[in-house]
């Protein structure tokens, strides 16, 4: 696509559709307001400091004078994003209790934390041929945060165009759960590329009710016409069968009984973590079970830390337990990363958010006030959250 200034975008660009929150032309004329009223010019930012608690009230508070990302310092290959939504997830909490993964390093505090969002495109660096400003778009920064502020510098392969019948709210939700699904089973249902390549395979699904769960089931169900037995607490059957579960069963009750049925499961997609589930699979997935795979995208480890030597007996169970899947009968176990992906993200997933197999879902909506941060982190930190 070729270079466009901000006076061309808002003379010939389209208006947006209707319904959605603001007009990028608003967008970029507030940006070259504000780039051009100081030197460093000022923004708001939701951030972390030093003093790591589990209590948000003690270490997250609302900062109004981060500075703004400049033009003049943008890398190549970046872009600078005006933000309009972003969504929690699971590694937001953790990092602000000091639980960061190995190669994390804060080098100043305080630290603007946050993942995924969905913005405008206000500035691109000069190697950057597929965003112009004034694109609306959305992605994920992963593990090394900086997403919830004002203004973000994102690389261009961390972004995707957001399809123009999607809100910014549903867009922000997306990235990291439906990137996290698609990586860790692609590989097994995808098949040939197509679309129900997965049909008849069955899928228990533990701990179904989290972003990623439901983007499992969305995945499963709609894009490779498979079966979904979710596990979930007895209130959240009917909403988990409303995303597209075949059928609950209660998260407290021991699912390993299912193993043993006439219709037995080609995948366990395991979204809780440690080492009850796979002891369990492993015992009782008996039937045929070397062809079977067991999947998780926290490992023996929920909490993410910067332990070496937690990291090293995870790839050593991960190796152990592939090796018993060669000698014996075992379940192959595989243990993924989700990690921003544009080639995921632009040309697997959005095609799919466009067509309304995968779709957004929003437990709750705040504003960037300092008491409503607090309770959505708090509400974080409790797993209460869908």
């Amino acid at each position: 696509a070729p270079k466009m200034s901000v006076d061309e975008i808002k003379a010939g660009q389209e208006p947006p559709p209707a319904g959605l929150p603001v007009s990028t032309h608003v967008d970029l004329e507030e940006y070259e307001n504000r780039r051009v009223s100081g030197f460093n010019p000022t923004m708001m930012a939701i951030v972390s400091t030093a003093d790591f608690s589990n209590d948000p009230k003690k270490n997250i508070r609302v900062a109004k004078d981060m500075i703004m990302p400049r033009s003049d310092e943008l890398a190549p290959e970046s872009c600078i994003i005006r933000v309009h939504a972003l969504s929690l997830n699971p590694i937001d909490s953790q990092m602000t209790q000091g639980k960061f993964p190995r190669k994390f390093k804060v080098n100043r505090y305080p630290f603007i934390v946050g993942a995924d969002f969905s913005g405008v495109v206000v500035d691109c660096g000069e190697k950057v041929n597929k965003f112009n400003p004034g694109d609306r778009v959305y992605g994920s920064l992963g593990e090394r945060g900086g997403a919830f502020a004002d203004y973000i510098v994102a690389p261009s392969s961390n972004l995707a165009h957001l399809p123009d019948d999607v809100s910014y709210l549903d867009g922000s939700s997306l990235p990291r759960s439906i990137e996290s699904a698609w990586q860790a089973l692609a590989p097994l249902f995808e098949g040939n590329g197509k679309a129900g390549s997965g049909a008849h395979k069955r899928c228990l699904l533990l701990n179904g009710t989290g972003g990623v769960g439901c983007a499992v089931i969305q995945l499963v169900k709609r894009r490779w016409l498979g079966h979904v037995t979710a596990t979930c607490p007895p209130a959240e059957a009917e909403w988990m069968k409303s995303v597209g579960a075949d059928e609950t069963v209660d998260d407290q009750d021991d699912w390993s009984q299912l193993l043993q049925d006439d219709t037995p499961y080609d995948v366990i997609f395991d979204a809780s973590g440690g080492t009850v589930q796979w002891n369990r699979a492993r015992k009782f997935w008996k039937e045929n079970s070397r062809k079977k795979h067991f999947v998780t995208v926290l490992g023996d480890h929920p909490e993410r830390s910067s332990s070496f030597s937690r990291t090293l007996k995870q790839k050593a169970h991960t190796f152990g337990r592939n090796v018993a899947n060669l000698f014996g009968q075992r379940p192959k176990y595989r243990k993924t990363h989700v990690n921003p992906s544009k080639r995921d993200l632009e040309h697997e997933l959005t095609p799919l958010v466009e067509s309304k197999v995968l779709e957004g879902v929003i437990d709750r909506v705040f504003t960037p006030v300092e008491s409503e941060v607090w309770e959505a982190f708090e509400r974080l930190h409790s797993g209460r959250t869908r």
